[in-house]
């Protein structure tokens, strides 16, 4: 019962994380970390053969629901943004803000007096604030879907080589946490030929798209493992800096009546309180099984 208990929960999460990887701003990585299960994503595309034997069950249904989620909810996380574009916004914004908490208490070395490490936290935060910021500007000054980018009316070998290089680009974006892999598809000007293709179930174009991902996430997630390993705080750090700069990407700037603002704002916190039972309950759970 117990077995079966984890295969559902291990299937819902990947359900979200693939949905989160169909919105251009939102990270799966930045999901995967919320829910606990961060380093299960990481297992499979590294190819650690140990550690996959050992966790199977956990990684199977997990990336089973990512590809579901990613099948499933092409179609309806554009409805929902194209018809609730704000109020979908907002809950995502809840999303983040309640990973940076999680993220901050991960980083945090309350009994390390070491100044030395303490700055280069600081300075590996603001570097990765920095990154955000800047691919933000580049959006607001019209730089998104135009730089890079390249038009699917010839599906010849150049047009396939350059999307499986988009892919692959995009795939880092997955799995590294406050990055959003749409957001950089969106940015070469790849977004709408990829959602199309998962949308119409163009088998042509999701071999190239799968060929990418996979390229993508074997070479990101052996990186991101051994920073991991070897410097878990800094690149905690690093990876907060992402998230909290994700922020302005989601944000809606506009103006609103006090009503759709007070609707907004309770969506935001349905969003950081959803997240937080989850991550209340992944750290209950580490703690019983130390």
């Amino acid at each position: 019962m117990q077995n079966m208990l984890n295969v559902v929960k291990h299937l819902v999460f990947g359900l979200l994380i693939g949905l989160s990887n169909v919105v251009p701003g939102v990270s799966g990585g930045t999901i995967a970390c919320v829910l606990g299960v961060y380093e299960d994503l990481l297992i499979l595309p590294s190819l650690d053969v140990k550690k996959i034997k050992e966790r199977w069950q956990n990684i199977l249904p997990l990336f089973v629901g990512m590809g579901l989620g990613i099948l499933l909810f092409a179609k309806l996380i554009t409805l929902l943004y194209s018809m609730y574009p704000i109020y979908t916004s907002y809950f995502f914004v809840g999303v983040i803000f309640a990973s940076a908490s999680f993220l901050f208490d991960v980083s945090a070395e309350k009994e390390d007096k070491n100044i030395k490490k303490k700055i280069i936290k600081v300075l590996l935060f603001l570097i990765g604030l920095f990154i955000m910021t800047f691919f933000y500007i580049l959006k607001r000054r019209g730089v998104v879907a135009t730089l890079f980018s390249f038009n699917g009316t010839e599906r010849n070998f150049v047009f396939c080589m350059v999307l499986i290089f988009y892919c692959a680009i995009a795939s880092a974006g997955m799995i590294i946490p406050g990055i959003s892999g749409s957001f950089l598809l969106l940015l070469l000007g790849a977004y709408k030929i990829v959602m199309n293709a998962i949308a119409n179930f163009d088998i042509k174009l999701l071999f190239c798209i799968a060929i990418g991902v996979l390229l993508g996430a074997i070479s990101t997630s052996r990186l991101i493992k051994f920073l991991i390993l070897k410097f878990e705080k800094q690149t905690y750090s690093f990876i907060l800096g992402l998230i909290l700069g994700s922020i302005l990407h989601i944000f809606p700037f506009v103006c609103q009546p006090f009503k759709q603002r007070f609707i907004s704002v309770l969506i935001l916190l349905f969003g950081y309180v959803l997240v937080s039972i989850f991550t209340r309950k992944s750290k209950s759970e580490e703690f019983l099984n130390e």
